[in-house]
Protein backbone atom coordinates (compact mmCIF):
# COMPACT_ATOMS: atom_id res chain seq x y z
CA UNK A 1 0.00 0.00 0.00
CA UNK A 2 1.50 3.50 -1.25
CA UNK A 3 1.89 6.17 1.82
CA UNK A 4 -1.05 8.20 -0.79
CA UNK A 5 -3.36 5.72 0.53
CA UNK A 6 -3.01 5.86 4.61
CA UNK A 7 -2.31 9.64 4.34
CA UNK A 8 -5.95 9.91 2.47
CA UNK A 9 -7.28 6.91 5.14
CA UNK A 10 -6.42 9.10 7.76
CA UNK A 11 -7.83 12.30 6.21
CA UNK A 12 -11.35 10.65 5.90
CA UNK A 13 -10.79 9.66 9.38
CA UNK A 14 -9.87 13.05 10.65
CA UNK A 15 -10.84 15.71 8.29
CA UNK A 16 -14.79 15.60 8.67
CA UNK A 17 -16.62 18.77 7.24
CA UNK A 18 -16.83 21.30 9.21
CA UNK A 19 -20.44 22.20 9.66
CA UNK A 20 -21.75 26.03 10.06
CA UNK A 21 -23.97 25.44 12.64
CA UNK A 22 -25.20 22.54 14.53
CA UNK A 23 -29.06 21.37 14.01
CA UNK A 24 -28.38 19.01 17.35
CA UNK A 25 -25.62 19.36 19.62
CA UNK A 26 -25.35 17.55 23.39
CA UNK A 27 -22.09 17.12 25.56
CA UNK A 28 -21.07 16.14 28.91
CA UNK A 29 -20.21 13.20 30.75
CA UNK A 30 -22.96 10.37 29.51
CA UNK A 31 -24.48 11.42 26.02
CA UNK A 32 -27.53 9.08 25.51
CA UNK A 33 -30.29 9.36 22.31
CA UNK A 34 -33.29 7.36 22.85
CA UNK A 35 -34.62 5.07 20.41
CA UNK A 36 -37.70 6.82 20.54
CA UNK A 37 -35.97 10.42 19.73
CA UNK A 38 -35.67 11.58 15.98
CA UNK A 39 -32.84 14.05 14.61
CA UNK A 40 -33.85 15.20 11.30
CA UNK A 41 -30.12 17.00 10.57
CA UNK A 42 -26.80 16.72 11.44
CA UNK A 43 -25.73 15.82 14.81
CA UNK A 44 -22.98 16.60 17.31
CA UNK A 45 -21.96 14.97 20.43
CA UNK A 46 -19.03 14.90 23.01
CA UNK A 47 -18.75 12.95 26.13
CA UNK A 48 -17.26 10.37 28.37
CA UNK A 49 -19.66 7.66 27.18
CA UNK A 50 -22.13 8.01 23.99
CA UNK A 51 -24.98 5.72 23.49
CA UNK A 52 -26.75 6.55 20.48
CA UNK A 53 -30.65 4.37 19.88
CA UNK A 54 -32.14 6.47 18.20
CA UNK A 55 -32.83 8.03 14.36
CA UNK A 56 -30.60 10.41 12.85
CA UNK A 57 -31.49 11.46 9.68
CA UNK A 58 -27.97 12.92 8.49
CA UNK A 59 -24.78 12.97 9.66
CA UNK A 60 -23.14 11.82 13.24
CA UNK A 61 -19.92 13.19 14.75
CA UNK A 62 -18.96 11.72 17.32
CA UNK A 63 -16.06 11.84 20.27
CA UNK A 64 -15.42 10.72 23.59
CA UNK A 65 -14.00 7.93 25.19
CA UNK A 66 -16.55 5.21 24.64
CA UNK A 67 -19.03 5.17 21.72
CA UNK A 68 -21.75 3.09 21.22
CA UNK A 69 -24.76 2.94 18.55
CA UNK A 70 -27.37 0.48 18.16
CA UNK A 71 -29.73 1.85 15.57
CA UNK A 72 -31.41 0.52 12.22
CA UNK A 73 -32.34 4.55 11.28
CA UNK A 74 -28.50 6.42 10.73
CA UNK A 75 -29.61 7.88 7.54
CA UNK A 76 -25.86 9.26 6.84
CA UNK A 77 -22.37 9.11 7.46
CA UNK A 78 -20.58 8.72 11.08
CA UNK A 79 -17.29 10.35 11.86
CA UNK A 80 -16.20 8.79 15.02
CA UNK A 81 -12.91 9.34 17.82
CA UNK A 82 -13.27 7.51 20.80
CA UNK A 83 -11.32 4.45 22.83
CA UNK A 84 -13.91 2.05 21.87
CA UNK A 85 -16.20 2.19 19.45
CA UNK A 86 -18.81 -0.37 19.31
CA UNK A 87 -21.70 -0.24 16.09
CA UNK A 88 -24.86 -2.39 15.70
CA UNK A 89 -27.70 -1.89 13.32
CA UNK A 90 -28.09 -0.85 9.71
CA UNK A 91 -25.92 2.38 8.35
CA UNK A 92 -27.29 4.19 5.30
CA UNK A 93 -23.72 5.79 4.88
CA UNK A 94 -19.99 5.34 5.10
CA UNK A 95 -18.02 4.97 8.75
CA UNK A 96 -14.87 7.26 9.53
CA UNK A 97 -13.50 6.07 12.57
CA UNK A 98 -10.65 6.49 14.59
CA UNK A 99 -10.05 4.65 18.49
CA UNK A 100 -7.94 2.03 20.28
CA UNK A 101 -10.72 -0.78 19.41
CA UNK A 102 -13.42 -0.93 16.82
CA UNK A 103 -16.37 -3.64 16.48
CA UNK A 104 -19.01 -4.12 14.07
CA UNK A 105 -21.06 -5.83 15.47
CA UNK A 106 -24.39 -7.07 13.88
CA UNK A 107 -24.68 -4.42 11.40
CA UNK A 108 -25.02 -3.47 7.64
CA UNK A 109 -22.60 -0.13 6.27
CA UNK A 110 -24.55 0.68 3.32
CA UNK A 111 -21.19 2.50 1.75
CA UNK A 112 -17.72 2.45 3.07
CA UNK A 113 -15.82 2.26 5.53
CA UNK A 114 -12.20 4.25 6.63
CA UNK A 115 -10.80 3.69 10.23
CA UNK A 116 -7.63 4.27 11.88
CA UNK A 117 -7.55 2.80 15.16
CA UNK A 118 -5.21 -0.82 16.67
CA UNK A 119 -7.64 -3.09 16.86
CA UNK A 120 -10.59 -3.83 14.07
CA UNK A 121 -12.97 -6.60 14.36
CA UNK A 122 -15.97 -7.18 11.78
CA UNK A 123 -18.17 -9.61 13.36
CA UNK A 124 -19.75 -12.52 11.65
CA UNK A 125 -23.09 -11.17 11.11
CA UNK A 126 -21.81 -8.07 9.91
CA UNK A 127 -21.76 -6.55 6.47
CA UNK A 128 -19.69 -3.49 4.26
CA UNK A 129 -21.33 -2.92 0.84
CA UNK A 130 -19.17 -0.93 -0.16
CA UNK A 131 -14.74 -0.78 0.37
CA UNK A 132 -12.85 -1.36 3.85
CA UNK A 133 -9.64 0.65 4.34
CA UNK A 134 -7.65 -0.21 7.88
CA UNK A 135 -4.07 1.48 8.79
CA UNK A 136 -3.58 0.24 12.67
CA UNK A 137 -2.00 -3.25 14.13
CA UNK A 138 -4.54 -5.49 13.61
CA UNK A 139 -7.79 -6.25 11.17
CA UNK A 140 -9.67 -9.32 11.79
CA UNK A 141 -12.94 -9.79 9.50
CA UNK A 142 -15.42 -12.80 10.07
CA UNK A 143 -18.23 -11.22 8.29
CA UNK A 144 -18.77 -9.66 4.29
CA UNK A 145 -16.43 -6.79 2.91
CA UNK A 146 -18.23 -6.35 -0.96
CA UNK A 147 -15.85 -4.29 -2.20
CA UNK A 148 -12.18 -4.30 -1.73
CA UNK A 149 -10.10 -4.46 1.39
CA UNK A 150 -7.12 -1.99 1.65
CA UNK A 151 -4.71 -1.63 5.33
CA UNK A 152 -1.35 -0.81 6.43
CA UNK A 153 -1.01 -3.09 9.25
CA UNK A 154 0.97 -5.97 11.60
CA UNK A 155 -1.45 -8.83 11.47
CA UNK A 156 -4.30 -9.60 9.22
CA UNK A 157 -7.09 -12.44 9.54
CA UNK A 158 -10.07 -13.42 7.62
CA UNK A 159 -12.37 -15.77 8.53
CA UNK A 160 -15.06 -14.46 6.45
CA UNK A 161 -16.15 -13.14 3.06
CA UNK A 162 -14.48 -10.61 0.77
CA UNK A 163 -16.15 -10.10 -2.86
CA UNK A 164 -13.18 -8.06 -4.52
CA UNK A 165 -9.40 -7.71 -3.92
CA UNK A 166 -7.26 -7.44 -0.52
CA UNK A 167 -4.12 -5.30 -0.90
CA UNK A 168 -2.30 -5.54 2.42
CA UNK A 169 1.32 -3.85 3.48
CA UNK A 170 2.17 -5.14 6.42
CA UNK A 171 5.18 -4.19 9.02
CA UNK A 172 7.03 -6.45 11.13
CA UNK A 173 5.51 -8.50 13.58
CA UNK A 174 6.89 -11.18 15.76
CA UNK A 175 3.30 -13.12 14.50
CA UNK A 176 2.11 -14.57 11.64
CA UNK A 177 1.38 -11.62 9.53
CA UNK A 178 -1.51 -13.05 7.25
CA UNK A 179 -3.96 -15.60 9.17
CA UNK A 180 -6.39 -17.36 6.37
CA UNK A 181 -9.11 -20.05 8.15
CA UNK A 182 -10.75 -22.78 5.76
CA UNK A 183 -13.38 -21.03 5.77
CA UNK A 184 -12.35 -17.87 4.16
CA UNK A 185 -13.32 -16.46 0.42
CA UNK A 186 -11.65 -13.80 -1.24
CA UNK A 187 -13.29 -13.19 -4.78
CA UNK A 188 -10.80 -11.61 -5.76
CA UNK A 189 -6.71 -11.83 -5.69
CA UNK A 190 -4.79 -11.43 -2.39
CA UNK A 191 -1.39 -8.89 -2.77
CA UNK A 192 0.44 -8.02 0.22
CA UNK A 193 4.09 -6.44 0.64
CA UNK A 194 6.16 -7.64 3.66
CA UNK A 195 9.59 -8.12 4.89
CA UNK A 196 8.87 -11.99 4.83
CA UNK A 197 6.92 -14.08 2.61
CA UNK A 198 3.87 -15.54 4.51
CA UNK A 199 2.37 -18.62 4.50
CA UNK A 200 -1.15 -18.87 3.31
CA UNK A 201 -3.53 -21.73 4.44
CA UNK A 202 -4.15 -23.43 0.69
CA UNK A 203 -7.21 -24.54 2.02
CA UNK A 204 -8.58 -20.66 1.67
CA UNK A 205 -10.63 -20.17 -1.20
CA UNK A 206 -8.50 -17.29 -3.15
CA UNK A 207 -9.79 -16.49 -7.10
CA UNK A 208 -7.18 -14.56 -8.02
CA UNK A 209 -4.40 -16.18 -6.27
CA UNK A 210 -1.54 -14.67 -3.52
CA UNK A 211 0.41 -12.44 -4.87
CA UNK A 212 3.84 -11.19 -2.72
Amino acid sequence: MSKKLIFFLMSLVFLAPLPIFALATQSGDVVYLGADEVINGNYYAAGNNIEIYGTVNGDLFLAGSSIKIDSDNINGDIFAAANSIKIKGKINGSLRLAGQYITLEESEISRNVSALGQFFYLEKEASVLGHLGFVGQSLSLSGIVQGKVEAALATFRLSGQVNDDIDLYLGESKEQGISLTDQAMVGGALYYQSFNQEEINQKADVVGGVHF
